[in-house]
């Protein structure tokens, strides 16, 4: 929908906007909602060694997406290799299914985010590799529009720019926890607030106070896509990255302003 026009905006994890980029769309992506990978990589009870997953079955979400670079990622990082090690990628679907797939081992690891990593590792399952400890540089999530439509409509991209910021600064105030909670717990449809709290904590680890998408994470999405795109390879990170949005709210002091003693 968005390649075709039908969206102005497009909140993605960026191995998509890569791939058009590399088709000849003009494309910036110009916010970065998650500067970082959330997932861990989660194993077996018995996987506690790098090495110990070689021949086996690691789950993920659709081939492309974050959780499937991000397994990538995490291989590389362990000085594994896919087809070296033997290692095989599995689309299991989201979160709860991935789950599922460990507890009837159906899967021997599973690239988890942090809610279900601390429902897994609850239950005996470790944690091999915590990809946002290790600070692994990655563009997880972001924001980004068609550059035609930003030079013809510069007020509507500052304006929603200005929103994020304004939506940053009340999910960052200490005061605010509890709406936060409330609206979390709302939009998944948790009986409660409190038991929103995990997610809240993860969007306060998560979300950059001064979200400007980054360069080094997104030539690492350029890396693994390549791999699968060729016309990928000779990409540069700055031809989608565009950091001019925020630099302008930055300059005026409006981050200061809107975050100000809040934190």
């Amino acid at each position: 929908m968005f390649a075709a026009g039908e969206l102005q905006f497009a909140a993605n994890a960026p191995a998509s906007l890569v791939n058009l980029v590399a088709s000849g769309e003009r494309i910036s992506f110009f916010l970065g909602l998650s500067n970082t990978t959330p997932f861990s990589l989660i194993t077996q009870p018995n996987i506690r060694r790098a090495e110990d997953l070689k021949g086996k079955k690691v789950g993920t979400a659709r081939f492309g997406g974050s959780s499937h670079i991000s397994a990538l990622i995490a291989l590389e990082h362990l000085g594994l290799d896919l087809r070296r090690d033997k290692i095989t990628l599995i689309q299991t679907g989201v979160d709860p299914e991935r789950m599922a797939a460990l507890d009837a081992k159906a899967i021997d690891a599973a690239m988890l985010q942090r809610v279900a990593t601390k429902a897994m590792t609850g239950k005996g399952f470790y944690n091999l590799l915590n990809m946002h400890a290790a600070k692994i540089h990655y563009q997880n999530t972001g924001l980004a529009v068609k550059r035609e439509y930003a030079a013809a409509n510069p007020k509507v991209v500052d304006g929603l720019n200005r929103a994020m910021i304004e939506a940053y600064g009340f999910i960052f105030h200490k005061d605010h926890k509890q709406s936060v909670k409330v609206i979390i717990a709302r939009n998944l449809r948790m009986p409660k607030a409190e038991a929103a709290e995990d997610f809240y904590l993860e969007a306060l680890e998560e979300l950059d106070r001064k979200p400007y998408p980054t360069l080094a994470g997104m030539r690492i999405v350029i890396k693994y896509v390549a791999e699968q795109n060729p016309k990928v390879s000779g990409m540069k990170a700055q031809e989608i990255v565009d950091p001019s949005w925020l630099k302008r709210l930055d300059g005026e002091g409006f981050f200061d302003k809107v975050c100000e003693g809040k934190f």
